[in-house]
């Protein structure tokens, strides 16, 4: 099992279906993790590109009749708030960390909305994952992981999708211990409880005459 590094195509309106790029990454993603309980998506927080490729990804699961289970990076305190912006009660500005909120990621939770109707005879819900609640002596990834494999566990999702930053999506990592200890993330935690994860990683650090449609670069363990 191996993490994915995906370059992505500058896309500046961040609508479904604005870039055939995002078809064509879309198509790749999920023929590569076709089987897999957990697609997670790592992002650059801020960037245009992510937000609407996630939504290629839960459209296409949509259109499949699978049941989602749709995770972000958001506090699970807002859940309420978060609620409220996809039902219209409220606006999707502020619902994420400030360094995540865009007006990308805004225009995203306004098509998850529409997304929610859609698919309410499929069965999708939107959950905030993230916890900062230190008095239960869990690291933001253990909670996000444990948020995620209880709702896989009832058995009433066919699949979790779930968009958080680049790190929280890194699925084998070796590190330096003396520098770093051996920190476990998200995709890692999921998979050693026995959840068959598959991640893809956004990277942009690469020269702009290089950017013409995503590619994909396995890593392996």
């Amino acid at each position: 099992m191996g993490f994915f590094a995906l370059f992505l195509v500058l896309v500046r309106n961040p609508r479904v279906h604005a870039d055939p790029a995002n078809d064509f990454a879309t198509y790749q993603i999920l023929t590569l993790c076709d089987t897999c309980q957990v697609i997670i998506l790592g992002e650059r927080h801020g960037q245009a590109e992510s937000p609407p490729l996630f939504l290629e990804l839960v459209q296409q699961l949509i259109e499949r009749g699978e049941r989602l289970l749709v995770g972000l990076e958001i506090i699970d305190s807002k859940q309420d708030i978060l609620d409220a912006a996809l039902e219209g009660r409220g606006t999707p500005a502020g619902v994420a960390y400030p360094v995540i909120d865009s007006v990308y990621y805004q225009e995203m939770l306004r098509t998850l909305s529409q997304f929610q109707n859609i698919a309410k005879s499929s069965r999708m819900a939107v959950v905030a994952i993230d916890n900062l609640d230190d008095s239960n002596h869990l690291t933001r990834d253990q909670a996000m992981a444990i948020t995620i494999k209880t709702h896989l566990d009832t058995g009433y999702y066919d699949r979790a999708v779930v968009l958080v930053g680049n790190f929280h999506a890194i699925l084998k990592m070796c590190w330096d211990k003396e520098l770093l200890g051996n920190p476990l993330f998200l995709a890692e935690l999921l998979a050693d409880s026995g959840i068959h994860v598959k991640s893809v990683i956004q990277d942009l650090d690469i020269p702009c005459d290089r950017l013409r449609r995503p590619t994909f670069h396995r890593i392996t363990d």
